[in-house]
């Protein structure tokens, strides 16, 4: 359900009352007669229908004009010159990142006389050979969306396969990814509004805002402009509505829930389900053609059920020892220590047949047994544990036409997402949290210094901070296992063909990203030259609690995984040690320069280069660690009690500490 408060001009159809954001679209012709000829030194005009934006310029010697860096929106574009009528056409879609070839031609006649041609002009690009496909805003808001990710429209482009999305970000590593042409799922560079908008970290792109709040979305996927890198598989240009003269808005909510779900074959509960997901967004003129904004708020509520799992449990006689129910021959294991076989205090073997004698049956598990497997009359326990998500986000951007010179525009976007987890086939053993957290603010002007010369610049700034933590743990030494103590975390225990009591990792990942970018453009006669400068500064934290222990029991001793388990014959037993923590930090210097040649109405020449090295990632604090292969004996003179084989800062052929 979707209620639309919209009131826009009936010219603004396909971009929904949307100024789009990012100033890299372009407007470019000849202005001539009705027979053919130039016309040199025509005045051309364009004026943006939602934001009264107006840019101006004149045709050279060759009748050719351009308009540069200006906003993806609806124009009127107006020529006129001296002796001929004044021509305005109208309804020209302008799109996010566009060159837009559009030719004008003026009739003789007095000069206040006007010609205004209200048909849709003929938009063919004949000045860049990139590859791209664009999903307008009327595609965004009408095709269906599964938990309303926009990135999911990618896959009805040509080229594009294998997206991956997810209704929510749950940590930092779940973004989404596409594959372009061939190309890897991490091969995207992703921005909004014109600021970064990929975790380079993790070479993935961040949730976008809801198709309520989005205008357009772009993607590149063959040669790019000079100015476009990060990537080798495509670029994802995404902008998002803003405010305009006029006020719009809309208002949504989005209900999902399991009365009409059927249940899966393997399932013997049918999950329940119930989401909700709401929210609205509004634009409006602060002052008129002067200061505008937009902004949205969406809150999603998810309150399904974990997927019912199922665990074969022991029965009551089996838990007192007695597996004469069993079709396997059991066999007595032998004493870890004395490689003798298991006997009780009276010198008995521990098996006797298929029973296992009272004074053999290990305490620790018996714990276990009596406080986390529950009993069940046919020996299979099935459980539905909840684990509700919650969700919001919301955006604000403004937009401000200082003077006919300088334009800003900016925006701040928060996401957040909370929600319960669980593992293992009995639930719940332990419960945790999982949390992420973005933030993003930029800050883009747009000033033109002549009718020619113009600059872009870009500053912004992102966080992304997720992880996991455990709300309830089990300490071995309350379950009678003598581990040690560590950071407080659990046991994990897992009794092959049985059950499955796992535990949860906590950690934390943290990304940072600052950005700038400066562009100049510069229309001189037939060449329109760009030059300009970007640089990255993207840091990553992870911070992981390695001390996790976990022990299987596989049968290997006994011939059975329960009964190995009652004795406490144990497969593997891992004992984790250690507080993992990374802190890197990588640089990105990027240079280019480009220059298109006008060298024929039908023939452009584009000639371009982009500085792009490879900077080696630091560690903010010096922590690294390498291997030496030479000698995997070798013990670290800087830290004695490591493995062998691992160097540490200080030791030879290690980098400097600092």
């Amino acid at each position: 359900m979707r209620k639309s408060l919209t009131r826009c001009r009936p010219l603004v159809l396909l971009l929904a009352c949307a100024l789009h954001a990012q100033v890299t679209s372009r407007i470019g012709g000849y202005v001539k007669d009705s027979s053919g000829a130039i016309i040199p030194k025509a005045a051309v005009k364009a004026v943006s229908v939602e934001q009264g934006f107006t840019r101006t310029t004149q045709t050279d010697n060759t009748g050719r004009y351009e308009l540069v860096a200006i906003p993806a929106a609806t124009y009127e574009i107006a020529a006129e010159a001296a002796g001929f009528q004044r021509q305005v056409q109208t309804g020209v879609e302008l799109r996010v990142n566009q060159d837009l070839r559009l030719d004008l031609e003026l009739s003789v006649g007095q000069v206040h006389a006007e010609v205004t041609v209200s048909s849709s002009a003929t938009l063919v690009n004949t000045t860049s050979a990139t590859l791209s496909a664009t999903v307008d805003s009327r595609r965004v808001l009408d095709l269906p969306l599964n938990g309303r990710n926009i990135v999911q429209l990618a896959e009805i482009l040509p080229g594009v396969t294998d997206v991956s999305t997810s209704e929510t970000v749950s940590n930092t590593r779940s973004g989404p990814m596409m594959s372009v042409n061939g190309s890897r799922q991490i091969d995207n560079n992703f921005t909004f509004n014109g600021a970064n908008w990929t975790n380079f970290a993790q070479s993935q792109g961040m949730n976008y805002p809801p198709p309520d709040a989005i205008a357009e979305v772009l993607i590149q996927t063959q040669q790019f402009d000079s100015q476009y890198g990060n990537s080798v598989g495509s670029q994802t240009v995404v902008t998002s509505k803003s405010g305009t003269n006029s006020f719009h808005g809309s208002a949504w909510e989005f209900l999902r829930n399991d009365h009409l779900n059927a249940r899966s074959f393997f399932q013997p509960l049918r999950p329940a389900t119930r989401e909700n997901q709401a929210g609205a967004a509004a634009g409006a003129p602060i002052k008129r053609n002067k200061l505008f904004v937009f902004g949205y708020y969406q809150r999603l509520w998810n309150r399904p059920q974990a997927s019912s799992t199922s665990a074969t449990v022991p029965t009551g006689a089996q838990r007192n020892g007695d597996f004469t129910g069993l079709s396997t021959t059991l066999k007595n294991p032998l004493n870890a220590l004395t490689n003798q076989p298991m006997t009780d205090s009276t010198g008995r073997p521990c098996v006797q047949g298929k029973v296992i004698l009272a004074g053999c049956l290990n305490p620790a598990a018996q714990n276990i047994l009596n406080a986390f497997v529950p009993q069940s009359p046919t020996g299979r326990v099935f459980t539905q544990t909840p684990t509700p998500e919650n969700h919001y986000s919301y955006m604000g951007r403004i937009d401000y036409i200082q003077n006919d010179k300088s334009t800003f525009n900016g925006h701040f976007y928060v996401d957040r997402f909370d929600a319960t987890i669980t593992s293992g086939n009995i639930q719940p053993y332990e419960l945790g949290i999982r949390f992420n957290q973005t933030q993003a603010f930029a800050l883009s002007n747009t000033y033109t210094l002549t009718s020619g010369l113009l600059n872009e610049f870009t500053v912004d700034y992102m966080h992304a901070r997720s992880g996991d933590s455990s709300t309830k743990s089990y300490l071995p030494s309350t379950l009678g296992v003598n581990l040690p103590y560590g950071y407080g975390l659990g046991l994990g225990v897992s009794v092959s063909g049985y059950f499955n009591l796992a535990t949860i990792n906590p950690n934390v990942q943290e990304y940072r990203s600052h950005h700038l970018r400066d562009i100049m453009t510069w229309v001189r006669g037939r060449h329109t030259m760009k030059w300009g400068y970007e640089a990255y500064r993207g840091s990553f934290k992870l911070n992981s609690n390695f001390e996790t222990r976990s022990s299987t029991f596989s049968g290997a001793y006994s011939g059975n995984a329960l009964v190995d388990f009652e004795l406490g014959v144990f497969d593997t037993i891992n004992v984790n040690y250690g507080f993992a923590e990374a802190n890197y930090i990588n640089y990105k210097h990027f240079l280019f320069f480009q220059d298109e040649v006008k060298i024929f109405p039908r023939f452009t020449l584009t000639l371009g280069t982009r500085w792009e090295p490879y900077l080696a990632t630091k560690q903010k604090y010096g922590d690294y660690t390498s291997i030496n292969f030479d000698d995997l004996t070798a013990i670290s003179k800087t830290r004695p009690d490591s493995v062998p084989g691992t160097l540490f800062p200080g030791d030879q052929n290690t980098p400097p500490n600092g």
